[in-house]
């Protein structure tokens, strides 16, 4: 099944998957409750019988139950196991073709499903990349009531047949309201998919960027600031106005290299305005909650107005400048609050 026309996908999410469906559908659905605008899921999976069902359980659930948006798409091994060194480099190019093939958007990786070394493999290219890696943490009684669910599921419905008309369009989603659907749909959404699974972010990154020390920095900018318009309200000069507003621009900076790093962006696009700005719009065409704060439209507000009109054309309205202050103070918090949610 394909996205419809309107739909863009911007992240990914790249899910190793064993014989049971556990994890890719948990890590799923709890990104999409972080306001992380997942539009499609790439299967990693070897050439199993059992794993070939669990990719037919996944893509409806996901369907039926998350999103009939997303697309669904599996990179297959051809064996049912990696056996030896050759079988390990390659599945490693399987791993390292998915990256390629998707170097453009934002990626998440999910090494819940699977045998250990296929984990392995696809947490060590998501470190060497710098993307985030989760793990969904599912019980062995949760894990076994999913695998009798699935059985039980196989042997009242003609599965393949289900997904088939789907994916060539034959099944409209509505079609899962008629009675005879009514019963699949409600096990997909409420027995295979566990949402009380507990979820783990592994901090694997290369990049070790220091993103909360930029916050710091912009706090104490922004504190400069405020005593730099202290001193202007004292005397007059409107020197530390000027400071004043270059004080607070830097606040912006420093908080915006934070969200920057955070999102896993190399240091080069900290080093020049230009980067920085790229750097937002990219972040904010990936992640809906970021987008609705309109982090890069308010970056160029600052520039223009302190930066560029009060510092360097000495355009500096006290008022203004103490209105421009508060919104550099409501910036940071945001950037701060955004970081601390997604932890």
């Amino acid at each position: 099944m394909k996205p419809s026309k309107k739909f863009i996908v911007n992240t990914v999410l790249i899910s190793t998957l064993g014989t049971s469906p556990g994890g890719v559908l948990e890590i799923l659905h709890y990104l999409r409750s972080k306001n992380i605008d997942v539009g499609k899921v790439i299967i990693i999976r070897t050439k199993h019988e059992e794993s070939e069902k669990s990719l037919k359980i996944i893509k409806l659930t996901i369907w039926l139950c998350i999103d009939e948006n997303i697309e669904v798409t599996d990179y297959t091994f051809h064996k049912q196991d990696i056996e030896d060194i050759e079988d390990l480099k390659e599945f490693k190019n399987i791993i390292d073709k998915v990256v390629k093939d998707h170097e453009d958007k934002e990626m998440i990786f999910d090494i819940s499903g699977g045998r250990k070394v296929i984990s392995v493999i696809t947490a060590l290219k998501a470190k060497s990349i710098s993307k985030p890696i989760y793990v969904a943490f599912i019980t062995e009684r949760n894990r076994m009531n999913v695998k009798s669910k699935i059985e039980e599921i196989y042997r009242k419905y003609n599965i393949d047949d289900v997904v088939s008309k789907i994916e060539s369009g034959h099944h409209d989603i509505s079609t899962f309201q008629e009675f005879q659907f009514k019963e699949l749909k409600n096990m997909l959404c409420n027995e295979i998919l566990c949402k009380d699974a507990k979820i783990l972010k592994l901090e694997l990154s290369n990049n070790d960027s220091g993103y909360e020390d930029f916050i710091k920095d912009a706090y104490e900018n922004l504190k400069h600031a405020h005593n730099e318009l202290n001193r202007f309200k004292q005397t007059g000069d409107a020197y530390y106005l000027r400071n004043c507003a270059e004080k607070a621009w830097n606040a912006i900076v420093q908080a915006t290299n934070a969200l920057i790093l955070y999102f896993r962006y190399s240091e080069e696009y900290i080093k020049s305005h230009r980067k920085r700005r790229e750097a937002l719009d990219e972040i904010e065409r990936r992640y809906l909650e970021i987008r609705k704060l309109g982090f890069r439209d308010r970056y160029s507000a600052r520039e223009r107005h302190l930066h560029e009109l009060c510092f360097y054309e000495n355009e500096c309205p006290p008022l203004r400048i103490e209105e421009e202050l508060e919104k550099v103070k409501k910036y940071i918090e945001d950037i701060e609050k955004i970081i601390q949610k997604r932890k």
